[in-house]
Formats: structure tokens, sequence, C-alpha cells
């Protein structure tokens, strides 16, 4: 996906057949969120016609939260819009410590799953597809924005964000603070996202480290991703009749959101800057 985005920079650059920014940029599709939920779809048993739709889903949920604010040194800064939440992406937002910030969003991959079951057996399979990508985005960045994989015993991370264990001792998140001059790195904080998420492969150098194993760091997360994402899936589908479950495999992927526009005016020739920045921002979200 970094070579779609390199190839819309270079067309950028020569000016061809760039979108506007008055129209802004879709989401790119293919990264790992895309992958990580398609596998763990198909793992849960939900039918083949459903992995589109769960997969916007997913993809949605970054896109509401972020959207590209340049500042003078940064033009592909990416910042928090107003529906941000650090319960969303499983963040830690300075001052909260690294448990707080944990249980509040395992309480709301609870809330998601439980009003992921509400709609669908309420008839509305569009809001039941819209809180299960909520719910599978959350427990997803769980794994990449912390250091489950550094732990004795990943799969307590994978157990206790979908509510089946306790919160694990030694469990870091990655700090992110909406406003700062670069919100994945907050102001002395020892864990910042910049430098530990493990979003993917190329994210930072801890994400490219090896485990005792020979997988990445970013490997391992997206393995546990794919676990935890299964077991939110099991939690909701496993109270679901076979016609509610029929029902949800028939909600349509809508073909996604749009990327917010740059949220500053600018001269003619930074439109040329921000649509590079837009083509690899968008390639790599905040996960």
């Amino acid at each position: 996906m970094l070579r779609a985005a390199v190839l819309v920079a270079t067309l950028a650059i020569l000016g061809i057949a760039v979108v506007p920014m008055a129209s802004a940029f879709e989401s790119l599709p293919g990264g790992p969120h895309d992958d990580i939920t398609a596998a763990a779809v198909r793992e849960a048993g939900m039918s083949e016609q459903t992995v589109d739709a769960v997969v916007e889903a997913v993809r949605d949920v970054d896109i509401r939260d972020n959207a590209l604010e340049p500042s003078a040194d940064q033009v592909d800064r990416i910042d928090a819009t107003e529906d941000y939440r650090p319960e969303h992406h499983c963040d830690r937002v300075p001052p909260a410590d690294d448990r707080s910030a944990f249980s509040a969003a395992a309480a709301f991959v609870a809330n998601r799953s439980a009003a992921a079951v509400a709609a669908g057996r309420g008839g509305d399979p569009d809001a039941a597809m819209r809180h299960l990508g909520e719910l599978l985005h959350a427990v997803q960045d769980c794994m990449s924005h912390s250091n489950a994989v550094d732990l004795a015993d990943p799969q307590a991370v994978v157990q206790a964000i979908n509510g089946h264990g306790a919160v694990p001792d030694g469990l870091r998140l990655t700090g992110f603070l909406p406003g700062a001059d670069d919100p994945e790195t907050p102001p002395g904080d020892p864990y910042p996202h910049a430098s530990f998420a493990k979003d993917s492969e190329d994210k930072n150098d801890e994400a490219g480290l090896e485990l005792p194993d020979g997988h990445t760091k970013f490997e391992a997360a997206r393995e546990l991703a794919i676990d935890a994402s299964i077991l939110a899936l099991q939690d909701v589908l496993s109270q679901l009749t076979p016609e509610e479950l029929q029902a949800l495999a028939d909600a349509q992927a809508d073909g996604g959101q749009p990327i917010p526009r740059v949220g500053v005016p600018a001269p003619a020739w930074t439109f040329t800057m921000a649509a590079v920045a837009a083509a690899v921002a968008v390639a790599r979200l905040r996960r």
C-alpha cells in the first residue's frame, strides 16, 4: 500500500490526475487493519459476503478520529478530531496511567460488544456492523499500541481486552497527546506512540525488531490482533440467532468514508505538498 501512496505522491508532484484538495482523498484500503479484520472475520465463521462491510467499519474509526492538520514544519502531521476518544484506539493520553487507560479501553470494548448484540437482535444490521467496527478497531489497536508482544504471556492481553481476564502486570500503552506539536510524541513521555507503536513493519525501529521466534514485533502484534478480533467476534456472534446472523451478513459495504480535509488553508504550492503528505499519511494512519 505504501507503493500506492508513493505513486499518488509522484502524480501530485507532476500535477497529473491529482484529486483536488477540496474533495479530499478517499481512505486507501489494504493496510494492516484490513488484513487483520478479514482474517478474523473468516476464522470466526462469518460469511464471505460480510468481509468488505466489516473491514470498512473498522477502517472508518481511524477516518472519523484522525485528520491531517499540517504545521509549519510538518506537512503530514495527523491530529485527533472532535470524535477522538483514547479508548477507541487503546491510547494512553498523559497524564493517564497504563492500567486506567487499558481499563477504559476494555470497558469500551464491552460496551460496543453489547451494542452490537442489541442492534443485531433489534433488526438493525447496519448499526450492528458499525459497532463491530468500533469493537474490533479497539481490540486490534491494543495489540499494537502496547508492549503485549514483550510480555511473558501475550495472550493474557488478548483475553483481558475482551473482558476474560485481569489487566496483566507490566502492561504498557503508548502515549498520544492530541493538540501537541507532535501528538505521537507527548513531551517527556517514556513510551510514546511514535517510537513504540507496532502499526506497520516500518513504523519505527521497535516495530521491526525480531523476537526470539524470528517474528518481528509488528508481525507478533498482528497475530495477537487477529486472535483478539476472533475472540471479540465470537463473543458477539454466539449471542445471535441464525436469522439475526443472516441479517448481519446482508449488511452492505458503502465504500467507506472520505478522508477529512487538510485542516488549515494554504497557498497553491502547499496544496501539492499537502497532496504528497496526504498520500503517505493515509497509508500510515495511526492504526
